[in-house]
């Protein structure tokens, strides 16, 4: 087992564990990104963020193991620049998609 595999799975497992918290027992005051006081539909906004977090988390296992089994630095520096970009990605849409839950 490598590094890579060994810190994405813990953080990954921490954000899944966490997400289901948030979904389970609506912890949306853990939501910094989101006005506590405009949120109209908190059930629908922890589920949102729950969800969104526990598939993040998930994405960091996967990231460690596909790192785990490239052996080539140029691997993985392509792996590294993909994962990021789908990152940047997953928060938009995130950020977007958790808009549904706040009053405008």
């Amino acid at each position: 087992m490598s590094e890579y595999l060994l810190v994405n799975g813990v953080i990954g497992l921490a954000l899944i564990g966490l997400g289901g918290l948030i979904w389970k027992f609506e912890w949306i005051h853990l939501l910094n990104n989101f006005r506590y006081r405009a949120i109209r539909d908190r059930a629908g906004l922890a589920r949102w963020a729950g969800i969104f977090s526990m598939l993040i988390g998930g994405l960091l296992i996967g990231f460690g193991w596909v790192m785990d089994s490239a052996h080539q630095e140029r691997t993985q520096q392509l792996l590294a620049f993909g994962m990021v970009m789908l990152m940047v990605i997953s928060l938009g849409i995130y950020l977007k998609g958790g808009q549904r839950f706040v009053e405008k």
